[in-house]
This record gives structure tokens, sequence and C-alpha cells, in this order.
């Protein structure tokens, strides 16, 4: 019996398709000495490495040029150097420039990514607090809440960089509604940068002033943050009294 042209050539074509991808993704691609190309299974001569493990090298050098490397440290070991930075150039020349700085007042906060091990084991990276232009303070906090504080940071910058949002009159309700475990990030978009911040029971608080309408006044309303999300929100007379709400 006589094999019909048509499906000899789809199989030709199929084996042919399955061939390369196979041959493509299992062998790599050299140079010999003489210049011709040829295909290996084995690293490329002199070259000691595969395409694979090249590719992978290439992609961590460019990581490694846009930030500083971390470093892991033993709780103890960390706590003894902080103790001996008298400065904030003395921070930075042992641990580099922060990955975020978030300002509370008069106090500068600086986040790490540096590994802390605790004696149990814990991971956590470090907050330096900076005051009078002097490390007076160190805390370690769990790396999701150092990326939270990392971005919080980033999207500051960027708000900052771009006009300013429009003022809104928002009711109690409606406000409560619409930022209540938001992320930081999210209120500064809406709002922009808060009139005031604290610390309250250890939490962060933003103050935006004069921004509720509720009974006739305008009031502040107070944000409270908890793991980077809006946890508790509360209304303030503003001192005066505040303007009537129209």
């Amino acid at each position: 019996m006589m094999f019909p042209i048509k499906k000899f050539v789809w199989v030709f074509f199929a084996l042919l398709l399955f061939a390369t991808e196979s041959f493509a993704g299992s062998f790599n691609h050299c140079a010999g000495e003489d210049g011709k190309k040829f295909f290996t299974d084995k690293p490329c001569p002199n070259q000691g490495i595969s395409n694979k493990e090249a590719v992978s090298k290439k992609i961590s050098k460019t990581r490694n040029t846009k930030s500083s490397p971390t470093k892991t440290y033993q709780e103890d070991e960390f706590f003894q150097l902080f103790l001996s930075l008298r400065n904030r150039e003395m921070v930075k020349a042992q641990l580099g420039e922060p990955e975020a700085v978030n300002q509370f007042d008069n106090v500068t906060m600086w986040t790490y990514k540096h590994k802390v091990h605790s004696a149990d084991g814990q991971v956590s990276n470090p907050i330096i607090h900076i005051v009078d232009g002097k490390p007076n303070l160190v805390n370690f906090v769990s790396p999701q809440e150092a990326d939270e504080k990392i971005l919080l940071a980033n999207t500051r910058k960027k708000v900052l960089s771009q006009p300013a949002p429009k003022s809104k009159l928002y009711t109690v309700i409606e406000f409560e509604s619409t930022f209540m475990n938001r992320r930081g990030e999210e209120v500064l978009k809406a709002l922009g940068e808060p009139d005031s911040k604290n610390q309250v029971q250890g939490k962060e608080t933003w103050k935006y002033n004069q921004i509720v309408k509720d009974a006739g006044k305008v009031w502040d309303q107070n944000i409270m943050f908890d793991f980077g999300r809006v946890n508790y929100i509360w209304s303030d007379r503003p001192s005066g009294g505040g303007p009537a709400a129209k």
C-alpha cells in the first residue's frame, strides 16, 4: 500500500518540530576554535558553564548593581554594632544606604533588609531611629513589615513628585468606608501627605486636618495603621472648633 504523500509531510514536520524543541532545550550552542558553530549537551569548551547558568549569572550581576547586598547578623552581634555607631555617617558606612526612609516628627527611621537572626531562629530586618543626626534606637521587624515600609517610602516619593490631590470634604461614614483596611500607599495617593504623624499605642498614626464633616462642623481625622493597613479611624475637634460644614 502506498503511504499518502500528505500524511507523510505532516508526520515529517511534526517530528522536525519535536526534535527542534527538544534539541533547543537540552543542548548548548557553541563556537569552536575554527569559528564554526556546533551543538553539545555539555558546557561549551573553554567556557565552563552552560548557557542557562550564564544567563542566571548575568541576571544576578544586574540585580547586584542596582541595590547593595544584604548581610546576615546574629541579634547580639548587630546590637553591639549598633552601640558603636555615633552618627548617621557611621551608620551608612557600616550598613549602606537604607532601603527606606520614613519621617515621624523629629525621628527619621531607616529601614534595612539585612537579615538578623534571633536566638530562637527568627529572621528580622532592622530599623534604625535617627534623632538629631545620631542613631537613637534600633528595633527589629518582620521581613513583611519591612517590605511594607519600603513600599510606603517609595510611594511617598512618587506622591511628592506629583501635584497634590484636590482637597475633598468627606462624611464620617464615607471616609471610614473609603479608607478602612487600605494600605498606606493608597491613602497617600488619595489624600497626599498627612498634616502630622505620631505613634499611638505603638502604632503609626496619621492626622488629616479638617477633612470630614459631621453635625454641621468640620473635624480632623486620625488614621491608625497595623501591619501596613488602616486599622482604626477616629475624629478630633480641630483647635478653635473649625469652620462650619457647608
